[in-house]
């Protein structure tokens, strides 16, 4: 698969120039995660009127706008026979109905059971199905 990524990239500027493109996104994205995840442990330690302040300053729109494009990765690259399957598309609905989302699997160890609410974030950071966005989640509602 990789030597056909190479050739096909060698064969295409314009698609070499969207991938370059990508991976800067991608690695800004993975960067900002990892710089936003390591101030998340102190404000959940700290007193609530000083993490209100730690959260304001955490930047979550700035975050959002960085991990956003990854997202639309499979519209990129969808006209590329190769590079369609690397960043293939969202699942149209799964058996929940969800727009996007794959229908559900065996439940996850602890994850909650059906018609339960979800805990936010309070294992390990990195440990929930999002990896280490998983503790960001309901930041970025408005």
């Amino acid at each position: 698969m990789a030597a056909a990524i190479a050739d096909r990239l060698r064969q295409d500027s314009d698609l070499l120039r969207r991938t370059q493109i990508a991976i800067f996104q991608f690695d800004d994205a993975q960067r900002s995660v990892q710089e936003t995840s390591n101030r998340v442990d102190p404000i959940r330690h700290a007193d609530p009127e000083m993490a209100w302040d730690m959260i304001e300053a955490l930047e979550v729109t700035k975050l959002q706008g960085k991990v956003y494009p990854i997202c639309n990765f499979h519209e990129i690259f969808k006209r590329d026979p190769i590079l369609s399957r690397v960043f293939p598309p969202p699942v149209a609905a799964g058996a929940n109905g969800a727009p996007g989302m794959p229908p559900p699997g065996p439940p996850m160890p602890g994850a909650p059971m059906p018609g339960e609410a979800p805990s936010m974030g309070t294992g390990p950071l990195g440990t929930g199905p999002l990896g280490k966005l998983d503790n960001l989640k309901g930041f970025f509602k408005r």
